[in-house]
């Protein structure tokens, strides 16, 4: 196994540096989020040269549609039940009979990204615990390294791995890498296979969902850019309004 600083390294050039130059024309999707008014309109910005590219990861992982095939807000979450390194079987509706849920995809132990992220949910948990909500985390990547990312961030809540991808299909969050992350990907021998069970050239759009109890996603977040994620804060108030509107 490669070691994680390569590995991180490797993770943080094929971001906005590394993937700069094989960004589509055209804008980027904005995460969806939870808003109770309609936003201010933003301040006109000056024309941008035809010469520019968005720059970063974001416009490759969108020219997939990923974006546009995951669930949004609104959308039923679907039921499903996946291998918890805490052990046993996760299942969402059980969860839900507690109160709501947090949902996160992660693309795994390699990506310096997914483990500042987790992290920092892990450092949230007492506020995830007394607002009653369970919060879960998914990688497509086979059991034992869910195990290690686990110890590795010291994170307590549900690890899950979607060994197949099959709940990843069902949210609509899995693509296929483009030719362009393959490449660097080769260019810095790191190799999904080994991570992900076979499922080499298939990754995770790092979406986060808060359900409500009725299993209704209530809060979307589905930024193409996997430098970007949904914040603590954000996810506590999305499950702080659940709880408010059964008072």
């Amino acid at each position: 196994m490669h070691t994680f600083t390569n590995i991180a390294t490797a993770s943080l050039l094929i971001s906005a540096a590394g993937l700069a130059a094989f960004a589509p024309e055209g804008p980027t999707t904005s995460p969806a989020a939870p808003a109770t008014t309609s936003p201010a309109p933003a301040p006109a910005q000056p024309a941008a040269s035809k010469a520019a590219k968005p720059a970063g990861p974001g416009p490759v992982i969108a020219s997939t549609g990923v974006v546009e095939s995951a669930k949004k807000m609104g959308d039923t979450a679907p039921d499903f039940s996946l291998p918890d390194a805490q052990g046993g079987t996760f299942v969402l509706k059980d969860a839900l009979a507690k109160g709501p849920v947090v949902l996160t995809w992660f693309r795994g132990e390699w990506c310096p990204f997914c483990n500042k992220q987790l992290i920092g949910m892990q450092e949230r948990m007492k506020d995830f615990e007394a607002a009653g909500a369970t919060v879960v985390a998914i990688s497509p990547q086979t059991m034992d390294h869910t195990q290690a990312t686990a110890t590795k961030d010291n994170v307590k809540f549900h690890m899950l791995s979607d060994e197949g991808f099959k709940v990843g299909e069902m949210y609509g969050v899995k693509y296929e890498m483009p030719e362009a992350m393959k490449e660097q990907l080769k260019k810095y021998n790191l190799d999904l296979s080994k991570y992900n069970g076979g499922e080499g050239n298939a990754l995770p759009l790092t979406a986060t969902y808060v359900i409500d109890q009725q299993g209704t996603i209530t809060y979307a977040f589905l930024d193409p850019d996997y430098t970007k994620r949904a914040s603590p804060d954000a996810l506590l108030a999305a499950v702080n309004e659940i709880k408010a509107r059964k008072k």
